[in-house]
């Protein structure tokens, strides 16, 4: 808690002097183009990976990168808000490696789920059911389970954006894209899901913009895309 409060102190006197005026533009509105949804995790900072000042990027971080499809709650409620009142062009769902909750979703018992648990973990990974489904048909384990789990939750969760009515809207406008990236952490790489390939590969300098309703046949093409590269290397 004392380095968090000296930093603090940092920001004050080192850092807001010097960008103050952008501060006081920032007081009263925020014109961000990008929304990014990110994973909690402390490992996880996106504006560090990003090079973004403040007012360019709205964040949206939760535990797993979920977007809720039916469920109420924060996720939901700021993708709405962002859709509906800024001028978003993009929303980036960024997975990475060794994810606590996908690693909860792959051991987790799922069938135990009822609208009447307790348990808030469980409720929570039913957000990505389906990753599961696929990655238990997919035969693929070891280290290679959790890699192509990670992105194949980035891409599903993309599914569930393309299917709330405000994101398809604003697919239908022809002016809004959406990304799927996984951040590998040792390595400091960022990869991005090609849609026409359903491969990962390096972000390139334009991404690889999905301008389509993202469906369910992509999760399994991404997987079986990953299945392909594993027996080609």
């Amino acid at each position: 808690m004392r380095r968090l409060i000296e930093g603090v102190h940092h920001f004050q006197r080192e850092v807001f002097p010097s960008c103050e005026t952008m501060f006081q533009r920032l007081a009263s509105r925020q014109d961000p183009e990008v929304c990014l949804v990110c994973c909690a995790d402390s490992r996880v900072v996106p504006h560090l990976l990003t090079n973004n000042d403040p007012g360019e990027v709205f964040t949206i971080r939760n535990a797993g990168n979920f977007i809720p499809l039916k469920a109420a709650g924060g996720t939901r409620a700021s993708i709405r808000y962002a859709l509906q009142n800024l001028p978003l062009k993009d929303v980036v769902v960024m997975g990475h490696t060794n994810c606590g909750a996908v690693t909860a979703l792959l051991n987790a018992d799922l069938s135990t789920a009822n609208p009447d648990d307790e348990d808030d973990i469980i409720k929570w990974l039913q957000h990505a059911r389906e990753v599961r489904e696929v990655m238990d048909a997919s035969g693929i384990d070891g280290d290679d389970r959790m890699c192509a789990a990670v992105r194949a939750n980035a891409v599903f969760q993309l599914y569930h954006l393309s299917e709330l009515p405000w994101a398809r809207r604003k697919l239908e406008s022809g002016r809004f894209a959406m990304h799927a990236w996984v951040f590998d952490i040792p390595t400091g790489h960022v990869h991005a899901w090609n849609p026409e390939t359903a491969r990962y590969e390096d972000l390139p300098a334009e991404g690889f913009p999905v301008a389509r309703p993202v469906t369910l046949d992509d999760l399994q093409r991404t997987v079986d895309a990953y299945k392909a590269q594993m027996t080609a290397s």
